[in-house]
């Protein structure tokens, strides 16, 4: 049993259950200590009203009981939607029965934000979804949704409420949780990422030309005396390493694998789902460089900037943004930018090209034989190859770089793996 301390009031949609540590969904009963017992809260003519359904902390059973018969009446009792056809039910019945829930266990702010999103996204005149079911938004559907939201002129923050908003109706066609209404098995757009860094409607996956390449590498160290950024944006578009991997760095994660060949084991943002880290193939001269590097900075991160200060994703940015201002690159368009509004108003620089475009470049190059054998025939990697070097899937390498020529595949032995 929870304990006393546990008893707490109204909590957040979703949260867990203070007495059995689950989370029962929106609209669940709260422990109300005013009243000694559990509420809900609903809504009578428009305005919020609590009612008490068992008294004493011990009553929370049968307040649970009580509220998933009332919410089974109010779904049963639409007749739009007949929760028999599973995967064939249209988005239109499905956002018919979660509005009639919402209107009934939601504030009723968040009631009218989300009556307005889901009816744009069923009845918007170019790309409503009305019509389409469930079973047909598993192909394809993640990407025509993110054509609805990309057409409004929404700004990142509401880009997240949306996108959250149409996970939430689908999860409650699943049985997720308690309040779910069971009639499929998973969500068809489960694979939907509405972290804000993923729902931007601008997409920069631009690439350096051999030129501009050059001209970078002339304006970074244009006196020969501060080579460093030089050094970095060599070993950046040389490995397609991201930003945050190369910055952290150190000598303990060089290796070498059976044949000698040096190697990076780094850490890296998926490590959460693969468990370990991964290998970085070296070039010969990134190679030379790591081994002059390590010498240099025997502790701690092994490449820094002229100050001797690690490199930083802040100081990258920094360092790559003076050079692209010099005379020669801003003639090759390397600081061409468009001036954005922040959502708080402020004005903001949106660069074509970024330090992550050497990863872009990277994968550009391996996959449209950039690069050549000694008697000139071009090297092409094929998805799956590049996303072994780059730490990603092979779907993800095709989706991010698609619209590039497609790749020839060629032996796996273009690679060594060890």
């Amino acid at each position: 049993m929870a304990t006393k301390t546990a008893r707490r009031g109204r909590r957040a949609h979703g949260a867990k259950c203070p007495y059995c540590k689950t989370r029962h969904g929106d609209g669940s009963p709260w422990w109300n200590a005013s009243k000694v017992g559990w509420s809900i809260t609903y809504k009578e003519n428009g305005k919020p009203r609590n009612r008490l359904l068992a008294k004493g902390w011990e009553g929370h059973d049968e307040a649970i009981r009580q509220w998933k018969e009332m919410t089974a009446g109010q779904t049963a009792a639409l007749p739009l939607a007949d929760l028999s056809k599973g995967e064939d039910t249209t988005v239109e019945e499905l956002v018919a029965l979660r509005l009639e829930y919402l209107k009934n266990n939601a504030s009723l702010g968040s009631y009218k934000n989300s009556k307005g999103w889901l009816n744009d996204f069923c009845y918007n005149p170019k790309f409503g979804f009305a019509k389409t079911t469930i079973r047909e938004l598993r192909n394809g559907g993640i990407a025509r949704i993110k054509q609805w939201v990309a057409a409004h002129q929404w700004n990142d923050s509401t880009k997240e409420s949306v996108y959250k908003t149409v996970k939430a109706l689908f999860n409650y066609a699943t049985d997720r949780s308690e309040d779910g209404l069971g009639i499929i098995e998973s969500s068809p757009i489960g694979k939907l990422n509405t972290g804000r860094t993923r729902v931007r409607g601008k997409s920069r996956a631009g690439v350096f030309s051999a030129d501009q390449e050059a001209a970078i590498l002339r304006n970074a160290d244009p006196r020969g005396i501060y080579p460093q950024f030089a050094t970095a944006f060599k070993v950046l578009l040389a490995t397609g390493v991201r930003p945050e991997e190369f910055c952290s760095l150190t000598a303990a994660d060089v290796r070498r694998d059976s044949s000698g060949e040096s190697y990076w084991w780094v850490k890296h943002k998926n490590i959460k789902k693969t468990g370990s880290k991964r290998r970085v193939y070296l070039t010969p001269e990134v190679q030379r460089i790591t081994v002059e590097q390590i010498g240099k900075y025997p502790g701690g991160p092994i490449f820094r900037n002229s100050w001797d200060q690690p490199w930083d994703r802040d100081r990258l940015y920094q360092a790559f943004r003076r050079v692209t201002a010099r005379k020669e690159c801003v003639a090759l368009g390397l600081d061409d930018h468009e001036v954005g509004v922040r959502t708080d108003g402020r004005k903001k620089s949106e660069y074509i090209f970024v330090i992550y475009t050497c990863r872009h470049t990277f994968a550009h190059r391996h996959l449209t034989g950039f690069y050549k054998r000694p008697d000139g025939t071009p090297i092409v990697l094929s998805y799956g190859e590049v996303a072994e070097l780059m730490g990603n899937t092979a779907a993800e390498v095709e989706r991010t770089y698609g619209k590039l020529e497609k790749a020839t595949t060629y032996l796996s032995k273009l690679i060594q793996h060890n």
